[in-house]
C-alpha cells in the first residue's frame, strides 16, 4: 500500500479549488456549487487566504431550516470559520486520520497560507482503495456482476430467492 503518497501528489490531479467571497449570498453559493458540481466551498478574504468553509450543510442547517431568506443572508454568517486544513506533504493516511477526527468531509490543502487543493473523503477512500490491490485484483473488483441464468422458463435460485429482479 502506498499510504506514504503525499496528498499533494493526489491532488494534483484533482479539481481546481472553488472559492467564494465571505460577502456573498447563500444564494450566490449555492448557484456556484450546482454550477461546479461540488459540495463546498472555500471561503477566502482579500488576500486569498482561507477565513472558511461553506458546504451544502451549512447552507441546509443555518439558513433554509431556519427560513432565512439566502437571497439575504451572507456566507460570513454561515460558513465554518474553524477551517481543518493539511499541506501538500501531508500523507494520505494522515489526510484521512484529520478528516475521521474531526468529522469532516473535505479538507483544503494549504501552501503558505493560500489554497493549492481541496480533497473529499471520497477522494481519500478512493485512493486508498485503489491502491490497495495490485491491478489484476482492482480488474476482478470492477467486472459486472452476472446475473445467474436458468433454463427458459424456470427461476434461477436466486431469482427464486428474491435476490434478482
Amino acid at each position: 500500500m502506498h499510504d506514504a503518497q503525499r496528498i499533494g501528489q493526489m491532488a494534483a490531479t484533482s479539481r481546481p479549488v472553488i472559492t467564494i467571497s465571505p460577502e456573498s449570498t447563500v444564494v450566490e453559493a449555492a448557484h456556484i456549487m450546482l454550477k461546479h458540481d461540488v459540495g463546498c466551498l472555500l471561503v477566502t478574504d482579500d488576500r486569498g487566504e482561507v477565513a472558511g468553509i461553506l458546504s451544502e450543510r451549512d447552507i441546509v442547517s443555518k439558513a433554509v431550516a431556519r427560513s432565512e431568506d439566502p437571497c439575504a443572508v451572507r456566507v460570513s454568517q454561515v460558513m465554518t470559520a474553524d477551517v481543518i486544513t493539511c499541506m501538500p506533504w501531508t500523507t494520505v493516511e494522515q489526510a484521512r486520520q484529520l478528516m475521521a477526527q474531526h468529522r469532516v468531509g473535505h479538507l483544503p490543502v494549504v501552501d503558505d497560507g493560500r489554497p493549492v487543493a481541496m480533497v473529499s473523503a471520497e477522494d481519500v477512500l478512493s485512493h486508498q482503495l485503489l491502491t490497495a490491490v495490485t491491478p489484476l485484483e482492482r480488474s476482478e473488483f470492477l467486472e459486472p456482476l452476472e446475473k445467474p441464468e436458468a433454463p427458459a422458463g424456470q427461476m434461477s435460485p436466486a431469482m427464486a430467492a428474491g435476490f434478482v429482479a
